[in-house]
């Protein structure tokens, strides 16, 4: 991810727009690249430089719109939709980038499965990983985030 420019975060996409289906245009509006399904930003997953992700989450959890801090039982994808959206509305979009080809994050909420399990060439050393291998844009993403209920 060294493309990423230092002030910005990357963040883990998924097929849903949810838990809040209602934000699903809004969403779309704000990041509207349409090149894979996994288009809707999901707070399961996020990688940046510290200062980055420092300012992310100092916004999440104190730029309410009621001057209050985030309470605990929040729902933290809820939370994150409604944050981004409310920074572009102010004309202050959050640098966040989504990771559109799954090449870190595989978000595995789906009805059916949109990745294979890669074991490695047959005959590699008993110690090689196997890998999640995205069927779509065929990465290799490093980290599988089980989201879901």
């Amino acid at each position: 991810i060294a493309w990423l420019p230092p002030d910005a975060v990357l963040c883990g996409s998924e097929k849903v727009c949810g838990p809040n289906h209602f934000l699903t245009g809004q969403i779309e509006a704000l990041y509207p690249s349409d090149r894979t399904p996994w288009r809707y930003p999901n707070s399961g997953g996020i990688v940046g430089q510290a200062q980055a992700l420092v300012a992310l989450l100092h916004g999440l959890i104190h730029d309410l719109p009621d001057g209050t801090t985030l309470e605990a039982s929040e729902n933290d994808q809820v939370r994150l939709h409604d944050y981004l959206l409310a920074r572009a509305g102010q004309g202050d979009p959050f640098p966040l980038h989504l990771d559109l080809d799954c090449q870190v994050f595989q978000c595995m909420y789906e009805e059916q499965p949109q990745w294979d399990v890669d074991a490695g060439p047959r005959g590699a050393a008993a110690d090689a990983a196997p890998r999640i291998v995205n069927r779509l844009t065929r990465a290799q993403p490093v980290v599988a985030h089980g989201n879901g209920h």
